[in-house]
């Protein structure tokens, strides 16, 4: 007798230490429970050697070999189905059929010698059984990895018994081994890895018994059985299986219909219910000994379909409102799929409307103009959830977002916000508050120290205090802004105290004072500081800038101090730099006061201006030179109200806003408005600096309001007729600003 087991994926280790210590010696002689075996195990099919008929576990007979064939069925092509095969000892050929019927052998392999035995397994777990012979005259076994012939790939001489050759995946590792089954002795002797080491013997049945080889409950691993009669007795790790075991012939195990896994949902149990909008988690295994793979489909009442991969997975969400039915369907890398997949049911009821649990700020809450307005909601509801915040009656955009980015309040009074949410079915629900936002004076910042702008020298400290005051009383935080070069940090404080300054270079210093609500001092205080260097000489406003030059003629730097150098002009001599600071002006304006009002005119004046530069010829070949728009464009002096330019009018009675008029031969100024709260001013000073020296630099200054006749710069390197010497040249301006 051939007994052969296909290829398993489980372990069946329990079992098998039982069978290696031989504790199943005698297991057979009391009283069986019966069991069934499932239709994916293997079953018993048996082959009468009298007539060479075959006859299946449905009863089905058919004719295959002749009498005195050895009958094996394996899995010859690895589609997990066990057919027919024969060995015929007279001729040393094996006749293999890919299917359990009558008809002729698919595969002939000539394949050993007159009175060998038959063994067939899958030697090298690649899922495909192979041929094999055990010669008893010889003690050797001999097994192929493929069905073809050919020399042995297994060649191994086995002395640990003697008997009839048994395989089988004992440990069910893929792999099938080989042994011996001596019947008189009820021994059987196990191979170690199909080589010539003894793996394990022990005694299994009484005399008599026809012992067999199988995977009776598909765990994937292979255990004895006897035949004692008409029934059969097979080991599995839940007991003994009993079943009828009326056989014509001889007994061969076989699996005749392929696995199918067998999915099994084990969480949730069934009687679920859900919110629209919810995810079921799930789990499930398989009873399978090989590898399954698990998928879930989630199918929805309106045709909806949710899928999902592997053994344990969250469904959703489930967004139609009924019953759900919840598919386990499992499978094999081959195809073949659970006939009868698990199925559990799952009601989804409909969702409720977004509810609003609070808002942040509360409403009525107080806020004053310049704060900043946080708005926060929680809303209960089924998400993604959508937030837009309005703001009826006001200008203010709408806003988006659970928390949307806080903004700055500018105009006070009653603020109505306005919330609505949306869930993701289009669900909606709303609410609506209000916040007050009263009025805020900004705060008004004061630098004490420097009490003005300075110029010191390089390596000088200077003392920095302020203070600030809100007319609401609100604490105030201070920040020192030192705009320049070399870069100072800012300091954060009313009093940074006393710092020194080791590199030249000029900064403005600003103090910025800010409201607990963000309000800043809308004209925040500012002073400047100069560093000048050794051998500079400083020039403060007041000061007669052409006589300190002329003084010191040399190849030297003047800093003009901070401040306004009004009225002045300058020529400088050879390789002289004359450089401003932070702000520093030169201007050729002087200021206007004593301004009187005559009513015959209603017009505003004022007199002693005796100032009158060069006028340009009043027509050229090519016509006027001035424009109807602008008739005294020939007269070089300006008038400015607030720092803005007037436009020069011919007579009196043109005056208007925005206009003036020089009578030149009174000596007198007149503009029509009141000008007496604002500051006029007239340009009186022909040219800035002016030429005859070569390699001058003019930096960081603002020069302004000159008197310059056509033709002629407020900065200008040439001399004029009514000057004596040669023009400049190489002169260069850096960060100067003319106006």
């Amino acid at each position: 007798m051939v007994v052969w087991q296909a290829r398993r994926t489980s372990l069946f280790a329990a079992l098998f230490a039982i069978l290696l210590t031989g504790l199943l010696t005698g297991l057979f002689t009391g009283a069986f429970a019966a069991s069934a075996v499932g239709l994916d195990a293997d079953q018993l099919v048996s082959h009468d050697p009298r007539t060479g008929v075959w006859t299946m576990p449905d009863g089905r007979t058919f004719y295959y070999g002749d009498p005195a064939d050895q009958p094996i069925m394996c899995d010859w092509d690895g589609d997990d189905i066990d057919t027919v095969g024969l060995y015929r000892s007279r001729t040393g050929f094996l006749h293999l059929r890919q299917s359990n019927s009558q008809g002729f052998s698919d595969i002939q392999i000539f394949y050993g010698i007159p009175d060998d035995e038959p063994v067939c397994g899958d030697w090298d777990g690649d899922g495909i059984d192979t041929i094999g012979i055990y010669r008893p005259s010889e003690h050797r076994f001999y097994l192929r990895n493929s069905n073809t012939q050919g020399f042995a790939d297994l060649d191994f001489e086995f002395r640990g018994g003697m008997g009839t050759p048994v395989a089988g995946d004992w440990n069910g590792d893929g792999v099938d081994t080989v042994g011996l089954y001596d019947g008189t002795r009820g021994l059987v002797t196990l191979s170690s890895g199909n080589t010539p080491v003894v793996a394990s013997v022990f005694s299994f049945g009484e005399p008599g018994d026809t012992v067999i080889a199988g995977d009776w409950n598909d765990d994937g691993a292979d255990t004895f059985g006897v035949i004692r009669g008409t029934r059969a007795f097979l080991s599995t790790p839940s007991g003994i299986m009993e079943r009828e075991a009326n056989l014509q012939g001889n007994p061969v195990a076989a699996r005749i219909s392929p696995r199918v896994p067998n999915g099994i949902i084990t969480s949730p149990a069934g009687g679920v219910s859900l919110t629209r909008g919810d995810s079921l988690r799930v789990s499930g295994t398989a009873y399978s000994s090989r590898p399954v793979s698990l998928s879930w489909r989630a199918l929805g009442p309106s045709g909806s379909e949710l899928r999902h991969s592997g053994q344990t997975v969250t469904l959703g969400p489930m967004d139609d409102a009924g019953i759900w039915t919840i598919i386990l369907d499992a499978s094999y890398d081959n195809g073949v799929t659970d006939p009868t997949p698990a199925t559990i049911h799952v009601n989804v009821e409909s969702a409720p409307e977004p509810e609003v649990q609070w808002v942040l700020p509360a409403p009525a809450t107080d806020f004053r103009v310049g704060g900043l307005l946080d708005l926060e909601a929680q809303v209960l509801g089924v998400g993604p959830l959508t937030y837009l915040w309005s703001f009826p009656g006001s200008t203010l955009a709408p806003l988006t977002g659970r928390n949307p980015a806080p903004f700055a309040l500018t105009s006070a009074g009653v603020l109505d916000i306005a919330l609505t949410v949306t869930d993701r079915f289009g669900q909606q629900t709303a609410t609506s508050f209000n916040v007050v936002v009263a009025p805020n004076a900004a705060p008004d910042g004061a630098i004490h120290t420097p009490s003005g702008s300075v110029v010191v020298p390089r390596g000088s400290s200077v003392t920095f205090s302020g203070s600030g005051a809100d007319p609401d009383g609100d604490t105030l935080g201070f920040r020192w802004v030192f705009a320049g070069s070399p870069a100072i940090p800012d300091v954060i404080g009313p009093d940074p105290g006393v710092l020194q300054f080791v590199a030249g270079g000029s900064y403005t210093v600003t103090l910025h004072v800010t409201d607990q609500s963000g309000l800043s001092d809308p004209t925040p205080p500012s002073v400047s500081v100069t560093i000048i260097e050794p051998g500079e000489i400083l020039i403060s406003p007041g000061e007669d800038i052409q006589d300190i030059v002329d003084a010191n003629p040399g190849p030297n730097t003047f800093i003009l101090g901070p401040g306004v150098h009004r009225g002045q002009s300058v020529r400088l001599y050879d390789y002289q730099t004359l450089a401003g600071t932070n702000g520093t002006v030169l201007s050729g304006a002087r200021i206007l006061t004593e301004w009187q009002y005559d009513a015959g005119n209603n017009a505003w004046f004022v007199d002693g201006q005796t100032q009158q530069g060069r006028v340009t010829a009043e027509w050229v070949a090519s016509g006027p030179v001035c424009r109807d728009t602008n008739p005294r464009c020939r007269y070089p002096e300006d008038l400015f109200i607030d720092g803005e330019i007037q436009r020069h009018v011919t007579w009196i009675g043109d005056l208007g806003e925005g206009t003036w008029w020089f009578d030149y031969g009174a000596d007198r100024i007149w503009v029509k408005n009141d000008p007496r709260s604002r500051l006029v001013e007239t340009s009186v000073v022909g040219q800035g600096i002016f030429g005859g020296a070569d390699h001058v630099t003019i930096r960081n200054l603002i020069i302004e309001k000159f008197a310059t006749p056509t033709q002629v710069g407020a900065i200008d390197s040439r001399l004029h007729a009514t000057m004596d010497g040669p023009d400049g040249t190489n002169w260069t301006i850096e960060n100067v600003e003319a106006r």
